[in-house]
């Protein structure tokens, strides 16, 4: 249950039981089909790496193998809004997500990548969550925003960065934010806080540029960000906590990029403002580091 629990936690990049189990409660909250279907999408990718050869036991149980996974549950209930095609989608994607994490992994081993030391990250739900949202588009049934009451610009505030932090796990709710939040932080104060700053940065930036107000408050202009923040802040740039600042800072301005680029697009955008920003951040860090290892830079 722990490499589950895991799993659930590697979705915010990071690696403990008990974030993954508040982020599942705050699922459950909103919805506990939506909860079962998460959980269930860890198990099938978490049983299906066993048979793989890229992600060894270690990895599995530190839930490598899960994320993905828990991620096409949630977008497949959102995708369908009732529990017998979000299942059956569930299934599915999850499969074919677990043989695209093995492709991308062996992908990202060949010697021309491996150098940049890539993540795979959350492509494996975006590509998989992807194509069944595309061609399910015709018969998926349409669910309009609620608007909400922006005239409070505190609760705008208050909504938009929580739900920055809840619509990562494709979730709309302000409780859910605060127990995800409470469990980055039980994980590592370090990502609890970029968590927070990346949600912060994304809605002022958001606030500053975008005239949809629904979406902005509902967080679905700002998730991308939170990611962003703790992978390039703290989890995978190292160094100095200004080089980790300035890495989350480029990452959040690209995001802002793929997101505009992606919106004129008819792919779904999931979290590919996450995925792509971050990287070329650790490409762009990789071939500096070593032009200054060789004396290029300055030269």
């Amino acid at each position: 249950m722990a490499a589950l629990l895991n799993g659930l936690s590697q979705v915010f990049i990071t690696t403990n039981p008990w974030t993954g189990l508040l982020i599942l409660i705050g699922v459950g909250l909103v919805s506990v089909p939506m909860a079962s279907l998460v959980l269930l999408g860890a198990v099938i990718t978490t049983a299906a790496a066993r048979a793989g050869h890229t992600l060894d036991r270690d990895a599995r149980a530190a839930g490598l193998a899960g994320y993905n996974g828990a991620l096409i549950g949630a977008a497949s209930f959102m995708t369908w809004h009732a529990y017998g095609p979000a299942l059956a989608t569930t299934i599915l994607g999850s499969l074919a997500g677990a043989t695209i994490t093995e492709l991308l992994v062996w992908l990202f081993q060949k010697p021309a990548i491996s150098r940049f030391s890539l993540p795979v990250l959350t492509a494996p739900f975006c590509i998989a969550s992807g194509i069944i949202a595309m061609l399910g588009s015709a018969y998926a049934p349409s669910s309009p925003m609620p608007p909400l009451d922006a005239s409070n610009p505190l609760l705008t505030a208050v909504d938009s960065i929580l739900g920055n932090i809840s619509e990562v796990i494709l979730v709309d709710n302000i409780v859910t934010g605060l127990l995800i939040l409470a469990g980055l932080t039980i994980a590592s104060w370090k990502i609890g806080l970029a968590a927070f700053l990346g949600a912060v940065g994304e809605f002022l930036i958001d606030l500053l540029t975008s005239h949809d107000i629904d979406k902005l408050v509902h967080g679905l202009l700002g998730y991308s960000g939170v990611l962003v923040t703790i992978a390039l802040g703290v989890v995978f740039v190292q160094g100095s906590w200004k080089r980790r600042t300035a890495a989350a800072a480029l990452g959040l301005l690209v995001s802002q990029g793929v997101a505009v680029g992606m919106s004129h697009t008819q792919i779904p955008t999931y979290t590919w403002p996450f995925i792509i920003p971050t990287w070329l951040v650790l490409i762009g860090l990789s071939l500096w580091d070593k032009r200054t290892e060789s004396g290029q830079v300055g030269s």
